[in-house]
């Protein structure tokens, strides 16, 4: 996403576009933030949330300072090939007041406990996921398929079994221990039957197992947009639909010489009519196995990004982990008639989206116990020295912190602190697939994705 105009005129034009009400639409919340889509100029607004009630809790510096991590640090982990950048835009109350009642209607009831913050000047802004890049557009034609997927952690780190928690701990993954939490229980009519470790096991089979748990039971870790517009979530269900006229897509765009050539982006030798001899029995199969996975395995070529060495989850210098976990075996079982299969893993490919993320959440499994001491030294070394967490921001911007770390000790404790919150960021991440036809003179270097099945297209 370019950088909003910095001119006066072009910066009122923008804004007057950016804050039409008559184009922001609601798409979404966490606990912290409002999202809403601006569909003209394709932007999302992320929107920050009353903390218990209190507005003003979130000041400019804390903004400002969260725009800074996440255009600095989290950068350093991932790169720019799944990181997109964000702004701060200064807003007013009485569009924040408008767009709060504008929105109210479509919100879930049990977000509806904290509000708008009011006193919030600026608000995040960066481009929509759920369309096509600008880089790529131009290569690519038809509907446009977005799948959201938060992951959650996707391993088990092994406790030393000195106690009931660790235990505990080591027997299943965080994701799934929480899925018998009364909060969880009480807010979804069904228990998720998803597991983060199979997505992460680097198995295609429980891989697949994972995305259709998901599909399943999405509660707030699924949804499908087609052209920007939700058609599956855990209260909207137009996926069949959907899936149809995405798979079934066939206008020509190009001349006519070449339309007896193509159809559905790409040469086919004959037509897959659906029958026994198709690989993918309906079109949610076709999203599964033909598409998301390929997708999620797909292996990115490096960038000249400067990205934060950061060593794979398949080294042996890291905390023993495992992908079995025990709330899940059973399941297996009855599907797969082998217990094996549940316990199965594989290296995730070198390149691809899940591997970079469990490295990330891989930077620091400390439990936080071990994390508190670290902490507090690095918040009395700060006020040691005179400094805030702005100021030290600063600095570290501007390479310029290697002068106050006189001992190796206080350089490590903001080592750990800085890589223990990397790693919770990405642990609770979300990721967006957006999948269009390529058109014929997609350049080879471009990420494409297909099938030797005619009826999945060639898509970037």
């Amino acid at each position: 996403m370019s950088a909003p105009p910095s001119s006066s005129g072009d910066s009122f034009i923008y804004e007057s576009k950016l804050f039409n009400l008559d184009n922001l639409t609601y798409r979404d919340e966490g606990n912290n933030t409002i999202v809403v889509s601006n569909t003209q100029i394709k932007l999302i607004l992320r929107i920050r949330k009353a903390t218990d009630g209190r507005n003003g809790y979130w000041s400019k510096k804390h903004t400002k300072r969260s725009e800074m991590f996440a255009n600095q640090r989290i950068f350093h982990y991932f790169g720019s090939q799944f990181i997109r950048s964000i702004h701060l835009v200064k807003t007013s109350p009485t569009f924040l007041y408008e767009l709060e009642n504008k929105i109210e209607p479509f919100r879930p009831a049990y977000r509806k406990v904290k509000g708008i913050d009011h006193s919030e000047n600026f608000v995040f802004v960066t481009s929509d996921a759920t369309q096509m890049s600008s880089n790529l557009a131009e290569y690519a034609f038809g509907p446009t398929l977005s799948v959201e997927i938060k992951p959650k952690f996707g391993a088990i780190p092994l406790w030393p079994a000195t106690g009931i928690v660790n235990i505990v701990k080591n027997s299943a993954s965080l994701f799934c221990l929480r899925q018998q939490h009364s909060s969880k229980r009480s807010r979804w009519k069904e228990m998720s039957t998803y597991c983060p470790c199979d997505l992460f096991s680097g198995d295609r089979d429980r891989l697949v197992r994972g995305l259709s748990a998901l599909m399943t039971t999405p509660q707030n870790n699924f949804r499908v947009y087609l052209d920007s517009h939700p058609i599956y979530s855990h209260d909207v269900d137009k996926l069949d639909y959907g899936l149809h006229e995405f798979f079934n897509f066939e206008r020509g765009v190009f001349s006519s010489s070449e339309e007896n050539k193509v159809s559905n982006g790409f040469y086919p030798e004959g037509t897959c009519s659906h029958t026994n001899a198709c690989q993918f029995p309906n079109d949610r199969d076709r999203l599964i196995r033909g598409t998301l996975l390929e997708a999620l395995f797909y292996k990115f070529e490096s960038t000249d990004d400067v990205i934060q060495n950061c060593s794979t989850v398949n080294a042996a210098e890291h905390q023993p982990i495992s992908f079995h976990c025990a709330l899940h075996s059973e399941d297996a079982e009855k599907s797969n008639s082998s217990c094996e299969y549940s316990q199965r893993n594989w290296p995730l490919p070198e390149g691809c989206i899940l591997q970079r993320i469990l490295s990330v959440q891989m930077l620091n499994s400390m439990d936080i116990s071990f994390i508190i001491p670290h902490y507090e030294r690095v918040c009395s070394f700060l006020a040691f020295h005179g400094l805030t967490w702005d100021t030290w921001l600063k600095l570290a911007r501007e390479g310029e912190t290697s002068m106050y770390l006189e001992t190796q000790e206080i350089a490590e404790s903001f080592d750990i602190v800085e890589k223990y919150l990397i790693s919770l960021v990405a642990r609770d991440c979300s990721i967006m697939i957006t999948v269009q036809r390529a058109k014929l003179d997609c350049p080879s270097t471009f990420p494409v994705i297909s099938s030797s099945c005619c009826c999945i297209p060639r898509m970037l």
